[in-house]
């Protein structure tokens, strides 16, 4: 597949390619960019061995779009390996030694329940074995003074423990070690005399932050990661060393920046949402570039939906996720059904609803969808690959939405088989599910339809923005199929399409930036001079250490730009606001008050000027350029029947099928489909889409009219 662009912004050299890859839970995206040109391409995504379909994407652009011997000088690259491995339990055997008395943290965790109404409520299995955790006899008070000194031989016997155990990896937590992490150093080194080259995390190295939980809880995610993750970069960066090498490996992290292959490596843990952020930096181009302010990002792939909120083209931040729970989330009331997580991650929502989602019944004979994924293999049942279970999209190609002709290769992934999706979708007929074929097909997909507008309610809604009022940015293979009934479920009047939605993860790459995050905790009120004096110095600090972090990830790039946060609150509270300041300048005291006030009145509605206010936590962030490069494209044409039948909320209609070249300016009025190489645009009736200058597409929902000559007779 190849469709031809036109560069708007050069970074890398001119005859270089540039592969973009994002593995997805069914597919993994591939956009390749030479000067000019472009190719985008999906390949199903290999279980038994995830760096292969990148190769092959790495082999496909070089053949495409410059010979066998054409130089690829970068390829970045977005995965889901490290969230898979926390969901599938497929991490390492982790050992935890702990400050005395505190053995049961993690099990007792913040002792919050999600929902209070459910009687049953079970919290998400430990990542460290109970048996794995050990108790050292060490103590720090909250000022940094040792109160208990380190025994040394009880971290060594503890060590031998594990060992003998087989644990692959040990955390080391110990009580306030981000004010002086000096024991955990020494515990850690004691761990290296009795296991050479057993894995060691440090909690104070990872996350040096107060609460202990959190800090702990990242570390031994970290420590969990570890193995899997430098396992598989390492297969990766060996299989783009085959002649002719590729020069370069970036990583998308979860904060929406890329690292290097070696840093992802030794930071794990800031990898868990690496594909799903790499979605929201495609959706936040967009905006930016369609003069949108406020927007949801909406990613619906194979095997989960993401939701992300975008303000001012920039994607929320979030300082205190959640992983492996209810639904990765950083919302305040998921709270208690997963992991903590004290990285920075793009602030957004993820649910088990995709289109390999499978169809099912419960015990009550009530129709379910998700979170089970028919996955790549053996993938939705009109894949053909084996699948005979129903899954959302053999519902989208019954309804019609999807092409079955079989002179098609949709998008790289085959001729879709239109009697092995009714096959599947009978069953739910024989259970007494459906009255037809058809109707199992729109059950299935109103179902799916409602839970992925639950998701943009988490990021919308949930967070006080009217959704409403939201512009919705489809993404993802299936985002675009599926957009126009959530955008009808949650009342949103306005979609924009990208470029190149079914693929935009992989876009999303080509425009991002290497990123650089680095915080540390403290205790400090900025009305007394000797605290603002320690600010000062920890921004000074932490400034030159995050530019020069930054300089050398992005191969001597001087940094773009150095942004500082505050994380503040009154004292005696327990939970801080994120005041942003001007570069990494520490402002006047009265200016910093007023800042923090406002903030505490954006969030909770009012603020009490009188109390006095302290600093947690001082956070610096700085980007530089990664040289890759940024297209606006042209489409190519792509082969299929000039209108084909399709069922709108159980009405049959005939409906023309428009490439999406032909789209321009003035636009059409749907019922419609815009089709592309990456994907179908779903436009239903009454709905008008055309074209806007940057490539999008923006979609204006219309009052709906059904007239006679519209619809088909059944």
């Amino acid at each position: 597949m190849r469709n031809d662009t036109d560069p708007t912004t050069e970074r890398g050299a001119p005859d270089e390619i540039v592969v973009a890859a994002d593995i997805g839970g069914t597919f993994t995206d591939i956009v390749a960019v030479r000067g000019d040109r472009m190719l985008v391409g999906k390949f199903p995504t290999d279980y038994d061995d995830l760096s292969r379909p990148v190769r092959d994407g790495v082999d496909l652009a070089r053949r495409a779009l410059g010979g066998p011997d054409a130089r690829v000088g970068t390829v970045i690259h977005a995965t889901t390996v490290a969230t898979n491995a926390v969901l599938e339990r497929r991490g390492a055997k982790v050992g935890l030694l702990i400050t005395k008395g505190f053995a049961d943290l993690l099990q007792i965790g913040r002792l919050r329940r999600a929902d209070p109404y459910t009687l049953d409520h079970r919290k998400p299995a430990l990542l460290v074995d109970v048996d794995l955790v050990a108790e050292i006899d060490e103590r720090m008070d909250a000022s940094g003074k040792v109160v208990t000194p380190l025994n040394e031989a009880e971290v060594e016997e503890a060590a031998r423990r594990m060992v003998a155990a087989r644990a692959e990896a040990v955390v080391v937590g110990f009580l306030h070690s981000y004010l002086d992490p000096a024991h955990e150093r020494r515990a850690a080194a004691a761990v290296a005399r009795v296991a050479p080259g057993l894995p060691v995390v440090s909690s104070a190295e990872i996350i040096p932050e107060a609460r202990e939980y959190e800090r702990i809880s990242t570390a031994v995610i970290a420590a969990y990661l570890g193995p899997v993750v430098r396992h598989y970069l390492r297969r990766l960066a060996d299989r783009l060393r085959d002649e002719p090498p590729v020069d370069q490996l970036w990583v998308m992290k979860s904060s929406g920046g890329l690292a290097t292959a070696d840093h992802a490596i030794t930071h794990p843990e800031e990898l868990v949402e690496s594909g799903p952020a790499a979605g929201v930096i495609a959706a936040a181009w967009a905006a930016r570039r369609a003069g949108v302010e406020t927007a949801v990002g909406f990613d619906m792939g194979g095997t989960t939906t993401k939701a992300a909120l975008i303000v001012d083209g920039t994607p929320r931040i979030n300082h205190d996720y959640e992983i492996g729970g209810a639904a990765h989330s950083g919302d305040f009331l998921r709270k208690g059904t997963g992991h903590p997580l004290r990285s920075p991650v793009i602030d957004l929502a993820e649910i088990g609803t995709g289109g390999g989602s499978i169809a099912w019944l419960d015990a009550t004979g009530a129709l379910r969808v998700g979170p089970r994924s028919a996955s790549s293999t053996p993938g939705p049942a009109c894949y053909g690959r084996g699948g005979d279970l129903p899954t959302v999209t053999d519902a989208d190609l019954l309804l019609g939405y999807l092409d079955s002709a079989p002179a098609k290769e949709a998008g790289g992934l085959g001729v879709l088989h239109r009697d092995l999706a009714e096959a599947a979708l009978s069953t739910l007929v024989t259970a007494g599910a459906a009255q037809s074929v058809v109707h199992a097909a729109s059950g299935v997909f109103e179902l799916a339809v409602a839970q992925m507008a639950g998701a943009v309610r988490l990021v919308s809604l949930a967070k006080g923005v009217d959704p409403r009022e939201l512009i919705l940015i489809p993404s993802g293979g299936a985002g675009p199929v599926h957009a126009w009934a959530i955008a009808r479920e949650l009342g949103t009047s306005t979609l924009l399409y990208p470029a190149f939605p079914g693929v935009a993860s992989a876009l999303g790459l080509l425009q991002s930036e290497v990123r650089v995050d680095l915080a540390v905790g403290v205790r400090a009120r900025p009305t007394r001079a000797a605290d603002r004096d320690l600010l000062t110095a920890h921004l000074t600090r932490l400034a030159s250490d995050a530019a020069g972090q930054a300089r050398e990830q992005a191969s001597g790039r001087e940094p773009g730009s150095l942004t500082a946060q505050l994380d503040m609150r009154y004292a005696g509270q327990t939970y801080t606001i994120p005041v942003d300041l001007d570069g990494t300048r520490l402002p006047a005291t009265d200016d910093l008050l007023t800042r923090f006030g406002a903030a505490h009145r954006a969030a909770y509605h009012h603020d009490t000027p009188s109390r006095e206010v302290e600093v947690t936590t001082v956070r610096v962030t700085a980007t530089a350029p990664s040289g890759t490069v940024r297209t606006t494209p042209r489409w190519a044409a792509v082969p299929t029947a000039t209108e084909r039948p399709v069922v709108f909320d159980g009405v049959p209609y005939r409906v023309p099928v428009v490439q999406r070249a032909d789209v321009d300016a003035a636009g059409l009025t749907g019922p419609a489909l815009v089709i592309q190489v990456d994907t179908t645009i779903v436009v239903p009736p009454g709905a008008h889409i055309r074209a806007v200058g940057d490539g999008s597409l923006l979609e204006m929902r219309l009052p709906r009219t059904d007239g006679p000559d519209e619809k088909e007779t059944r």
